[in-house]
């Protein structure tokens, strides 16, 4: 792991020690749930193997040692050598938001009062995403320029030494994933379950895999546009909750803004991905099947092209993304226009359904 002051000569206005702190206790954590995780880790992985055969398995494996950039060995970033660490953070927020609702849905249990707790969780997510925001920003404009976030597209990481900067910021967004399960937390101990949606879960638990893939294959170029964004709209979107949590009624226009800007955002992002599929399709070369799958997947196979395989799965994660935050929008729409309607009707105070998603 590289001292805090060797990477902060890289870029000068941003401060990594919080970043590194994070790193190791994660990593202290982890060492600690090792003689639980490790077994099991291996029995996942031998039912994997007997029900896919050892032709998938044999490309399962040359992918994992052909597409971990340098940067997970030479910082020693937990949470990042195996695709079984995000889908069991996955399962178990899953698990535990079911087991939670079965629990809090008892007539008997009461509500509990989240407003305390609320004001540090909203604060804390402001500041952390602030933070990381700032972060990809400076790293873009002392390596590379504000190019990499801004544009020209088709940028790739830098996997040098001097660009382990943004792995470590990508890291810390990675890990940003985890209290955001909190705000399905906290719904379920106030008993607000019309909030927990498919929308909800889906986007909270996929997000952890999906980082898992960016940050183990292609931490940075292209890859921080949608992570600066959105680490943006997540310091406004806190911010609002924050806001609402100390009784600022007026801020209860920004609402529709906040979907608007999360639906802003996944366009770009499958701008971006569609850019670098067609980057990609148009330089391909004619080849054995042999180079089609290793310039398919290997990003250092072709240094001067993202892998189609990472530009692709963005394409897709994202399309499901719109497809649902549309449908959401639509709907919270329709519930404002009847809401207004009633009120209009009876004379009562204005109300509103919480944000959906991220």
């Amino acid at each position: 792991m590289p001292l805090a002051s060797q990477i902060a000569g890289y870029n000068p206005l941003f401060s990594y020690k919080p970043i590194l702190w994070t790193i190791g206790v994660t990593r202290t954590i982890e060492n600690a749930l090792a003689p639980l995780y490790q077994p099991f880790s291996k029995a996942v992985f031998a039912i994997v193997k007997f029900v896919i055969g050892d032709g998938l398995w044999n490309k399962f494996v040359w992918w994992m040692d052909n597409n971990k950039v340098p940067s997970v060995d030479r910082l020693n970033l937990p949470m990042t050598y195996s695709p079984l660490q995000p889908l069991l953070l996955g399962g178990l927020y899953i698990a535990g938001i079911y087991i939670g609702k079965r629990y809090m849905d008892k007539p008997e249990r009461k509500p509990v009062d989240m407003t305390n707790y609320s004001y540090f969780h909203n604060s804390f997510l402001v500041a952390l995403n602030g933070y990381m925001m700032w972060g990809f920003i400076t790293e873009a404009w002392f390596n590379g320029g504000f190019t990499a976030v801004l544009g020209p597209w088709g940028q790739l990481p830098d996997l040098s030494p001097k660009g382990d900067g943004v792995p470590l910021i990508m890291w810390m967004y990675y890990w940003s994933k985890i209290p955001d399960f909190l705000d399905t937390v906290i719904m379920v101990l106030k008993k607000n379950f019309h909030q927990i949606t498919f929308l909800h879960l889906y986007h909270h638990a996929s997000m952890v895999f999906m980082m898992w893939l960016i940050q183990y294959s292609c931490p940075g170029g292209d890859m921080i546009h949608t992570p600066t964004i959105n680490s943006f709209v997540h310091v406004v979107m806190y911010g609002y909750y924050l806001g609402r949590s100390l009784k600022f009624e007026w801020l209860a226009f920004i609402k529709k803004y906040i979907t608007q800007m999360q639906l802003t955002q996944f366009g770009i992002g499958m701008a971006n991905a569609l850019y670098l599929m067609g980057s990609y399709l148009y330089g391909l070369p004619y080849g054995t099947p042999n180079d089609v799958w290793t310039t398919f997947t290997h990003l250092r196979a072709r240094p001067d092209l993202y892998p189609l395989l990472i530009s692709g799965t963005t394409v897709s994660y994202l399309s499901t993304m719109v497809y649902l935050f549309m449908d959401f929008y639509i709907k919270d729409r329709k519930r404002e226009a009847a809401a207004r309607k009633a009120r209009a009707a009876n004379g009562s105070a204005p109300g509103g359904k919480a944000i959906e998603g991220k």
